[in-house]
């Protein structure tokens, strides 16, 4: 096992020992914890480079300590550990960047898991004038640029500044814009994610908690709404099975809209679900093609604590 990957696991799981151990003690406790794991002085991690948060009640004495919870980012090659120059994630930023003819007010999320959603919309043109993306992000080593790419032909590139304060836009090749026209996006408050509405292909298949989806351009498994046109989409999926494909995902091509929607189990809240807006057709035997990037989430990754 790499020297790096030992040294970020113990930093990781002494951080979740003594959150565990100061918020488990007094009573029993359920939700969600956040926090950043840090070295003693900076590190420039490789690209293999793993961290695993492991959240442990240590509450009870005399008694073998009990893992509630554990979460593993890899790879993690953004930067010193626990100082991404994007600030904390979730977060979104927002700005009006000039076209050709005219301005775009674009909008662009990123999520700690990687992925990112993007929003285009044309204020000189009449509707339909926004143009929605989804992918994976990833910050450069040595530039700290932002580089998305997913459905679009050629990745966005991004240059985050004042701590990710500003996203300033780059050039198609990466290169600062020279002009005198705004290129910057700011962070808002508070994270507030699109919905976006976009032609997707994923693996789809039926859970013992229902129907899911695992995006091909992000790697994410998004739960499916019950809704639109998703009963064309289970029977393309049980044609499949009754032929022979018990068990197997099933690659499949739509129209889709994500969106906050009510857990399908009671007491869960509401979840990013995918709703199936037009299925277009299924490609048996098939799977995803690999990403063309990984993910580079960053150290400040919530962890969800089991109810006792």
């Amino acid at each position: 096992m790499p020297l790096t990957t030992v040294t970020l696991q113990h930093a990781a799981h002494l951080a979740a020992l003594l959150v565990a151990s100061q918020l488990l003690a007094p009573a029993a406790w359920a939700g969600q914890l956040s926090g950043t794991a840090r070295l003693p002085q900076p590190l420039a991690l490789p690209a293999a480079a793993v961290m695993e948060v492991v959240l442990i009640d240590v509450a009870i004495a005399d008694a073998p300590a009990r893992v509630l919870d554990r979460t593993r980012i890899q790879p993690l090659n953004q930067g010193p550990l626990g100082q991404s120059p994007l600030g904390r994630l979730p977060a979104s930023w927002r700005g009006e960047l000039p076209n050709a003819g005219g301005s775009t007010l674009w909008q662009v999320d990123l999520a700690a898991d990687g992925s990112y959603q993007l929003r285009q919309t044309w204020l000189n043109r009449p509707a339909p004038n926004t143009f929605d993306d989804i992918g994976r992000w990833r910050l450069e080593p040595s530039s700290q640029r932002l580089v998305l790419r997913g459905g679009r032909e050629a990745p966005v590139f991004l240059q985050p500044l004042e701590g990710g304060a500003v996203l300033r836009k780059l050039d198609l090749e990466g290169k600062p814009i020279r002009s005198e026209h705004n290129d910057r996006l700011t962070r808002l408050a508070a994270a507030e994610p699109i919905s976006p509405r976009l032609f997707l292909a994923g693996l789809f298949r039926l859970l013992p908690q229902g129907p899911a989806m695992q995006l091909c351009v992000t790697g994410q498994r998004l739960p499916v709404a019950l809704e639109g046109d998703y009963k064309r989409l289970l029977q393309a999926y049980r044609n499949v099975v009754a032929a022979g494909g018990q068990g197997h995902p099933l690659l499949v091509s739509l129209e889709g809209l994500i969106s906050q929607h009510p857990a399908t189990q009671p007491g869960q809240g509401s979840r990013r679900t995918l709703v199936v807006e037009a299925f277009r057709r299924a490609q048996p035997g098939q799977g995803c093609p690999p990403l063309q990037m990984a993910s580079t989430p960053v150290a400040t990754t919530p962890v969800a604590a089991s109810p006792m």
